[in-house]
């Protein structure tokens, strides 16, 4: 990759020429004051200056169209050098051979959401969409503070492609709320990711800390399949690389993550058939992430919550030997 020439910086270039507006409204305002308050006198002839303010108006949208041609061509541009980005991304993603081991290793250097802020605001997302009343599904199980909210989700189907994730998790558990989990591993390379999740039952899936690391052909594939798992008003929230951004094309340039606009992410998710609801982007942490709906309305049929504690697993070797103590006395 071209020092000289880094895709981040053309990035960074075509978010500064996107964010410029023209300021027009005060000042036609002015004018048109101006106008009126001259015309006001029927004995002076306001016509030339009339005239002219028109001109002014039909120049300055001249000028905003020139200004949206512009950006629709650096844009263009940007579809076309990143073809080649798309495809270094796809070579990334086929090297990457992760172990427990390193996926931990890169969770400490490189979190999700590296600030406490941006943490609660992810937390506070996911939460809003666990309720006991619907199944719900978390690959990639990491975070221990982002896992807290899945505890109301019955059943809760944990997922990852590593059995060292699924096997940490479970070590931090309660053997009592482990029994209530359903464990799964998959592989990218199946024709069925998903084949032993049931279709068309989870409320809400959360896809954490994973799909930075996949292709975009590949996220296409998982969120195939992901519509389908979903019931009818079933939320998807995934964070992922937004390569829209310069700082995730920078993480993309220094092979850490892959290239994975939401230009090009957002008409994917449209095409497959879900609705947006939410987009958050933190351009200096580089914090992404997209909430999307099933179209329909969740129902469920149930009245109640089976009850089960959930602690964790020292919480729970405390309370026993707090109970053990009890019965000796």
């Amino acid at each position: 990759m071209d020092n000289k020439n880094k895709l981040s910086d053309f990035v960074q270039y075509k978010l500064s020429v996107d964010n410029i507006t023209i300021e027009q409204n005060s000042f036609l305002h002015s004018i048109e004051n101006a106008v009126g308050v001259i015309d006001n006198n029927p004995n002076v002839d306001t016509k030339v200056l009339k005239e002219q303010n028109l001109k002014i108006i039909n120049e300055i949208k001249k000028l905003e169209a020139l200004l949206e041609n512009t950006k629709d061509s650096i844009r263009a541009n940007l579809r076309s050098t990143e073809k080649e980005y798309l495809r270094i991304s796809q070579s990334l993603y086929e090297m990457d051979h992760d172990d427990y081991k390193w996926v931990s290793e890169r969770k400490e250097i490189h979190p999700i959401a590296p600030n406490e802020v941006n943490l609660k605001k992810l937390i506070h997302e996911v939460s809003e969409y666990c309720s006991w009343r619907y199944p719900g599904m978390i690959v990639r199980p990491l975070y221990d503070e982002i896992f807290e909210p899945f505890k109301s989700l019955d059943p809760l189907y944990v997922v990852d492609n590593l059995q060292g994730v699924l096997d940490n998790l479970k070590s931090n558990l309660n053997p009592q709320y482990n029994n209530r989990l359903r464990y799964s591993t998959i592989d990218d390379n199946s024709d069925l990711i998903f084949k032993k999740i049931p279709k068309k039952q989870l409320g809400y899936i959360f896809v954490c800390d994973f799909f930075n690391f996949k292709s975009l052909d590949m996220i296409k594939k998982y969120c195939f399949e992901l519509f389908e798992l979903l019931r009818p008003g079933g939320h998807l929230t995934f964070t992922y690389n937004n390569c829209d951004l310069p700082n995730a094309v920078r993480n993309f340039e220094h092979k850490l993550y892959t290239y994975t606009p939401a230009s090009l992410i957002v008409p994917m998710l449209e095409m497959i058939g879900f609705e947006m609801i939410n987009k958050f982007d933190d351009i200096t942490t580089n914090t992404n992430w997209i909430t999307v709906k099933k179209p329909g309305t969740l129902k469920t049929i149930r009245g109640g919550q089976t009850l089960a504690q959930y602690e964790s697993k020292d919480q729970y070797h405390n309370r026993k030997k707090k109970r053990n103590k009890v019965k000796d006395e």
